[in-house]
């Protein structure tokens, strides 16, 4: 099956690298400070000898922690990131969008993300590493949510509906199209139930991310029937994307 268009490519960030060379500078300095100290207390074997235990010990961090780097590379591998799915180059595994039921990211939303954990339909579990740069999350979720967006439209147009469990972690997404009691939001060609209460699409004036960071739905009578804060914005983002379909984005 195609993935559509690569749209990038996103390896291990370099700035860990940078990191890494950064500490083993200093060790290698602390191991040259050292030898000088070492050959000044010659004549004092017990001196000598707790300095010649710090290099060793020294040498030792700086080769524990570049095979570390080597293993996280390794690990990380090179993802390519195409329209429809997401390709480690390195494994030959592939992952498509439409088979991604649920994700988290760690700890909270893209732009801050050190990892992201998702679901296969497989009930696969895998991890993106927090090696990536924040943008492979980012476009993740844009192009996850395309790809979701365009078959909730048709479910729902089918007469099924969509749902979202509005008491999970707020870190992550889960979506299913059979409602039951543990969701408390429903979305339908027709309308919204929330909490129980049914709110057809004419009754709603707008929906709206605040600058202060709420998101919000009102109905025509001015009333607030929905109020989630930012943060748990990342798990809303297939949401808001539907309600654009049926509500105007509050202007101002």
């Amino acid at each position: 099956m195609e993935m559509g268009i690569l749209k990038n490519t996103f390896k291990m960030r370099r700035d860990v690298l940078v990191l890494y060379a950064f500490f083993s500078v200093i060790l290698l300095l602390l191991c040259l400070v050292c030898q000088y100290i070492k050959a000044f207390f010659s004549t004092y074997p017990s001196i000598s000898f707790m300095f010649l235990f710090v290099q060793l010990v020294s040498i030792g961090l700086i080769v524990a922690m570049w095979y570390i780097a080597v293993r996280q590379h390794q690990k990380t591998g090179v993802f390519e990131f195409y329209e429809l799915g997401i390709k480690n180059s390195k494994t030959e595994e592939t992952y498509f969008y439409h088979d991604i039921i649920n994700y988290s990211f760690i700890p909270q939303t893209n732009k801050q993300a050190k990892a992201l954990v998702f679901e296969t339909d497989q009930h696969e579990q895998v991890i993106l590493s927090a090696m990536l740069p924040p943008q492979a999350f980012e476009l993740f979720q844009e192009d996850h949510t395309a790809v979701w967006k365009s078959f909730v439209q048709e479910e729902l147009e089918n007469g099924e509906m969509f749902s979202v469990d509005l008491y999970e972690d707020v870190t992550s997404f889960k979506m299913s199209l059979t409602p039951t009691q543990e969701h408390e939001l429903v979305i339908s060609k027709e309308g919204i139930v929330l909490h129980d209460v049914f709110y057809e699409w004419n009754t709603l004036n707008w929906y709206d991310v605040s600058w202060h960071g709420m998101l919000a739905i009102q109905t025509k009578e001015y009333k607030v029937i929905f109020l989630e804060p930012m943060t748990s914005i990342s798990r809303y983002f297939l949401f808001i994307s539907i309600l654009d379909e049926f509500l105007p984005s509050k202007v101002g």
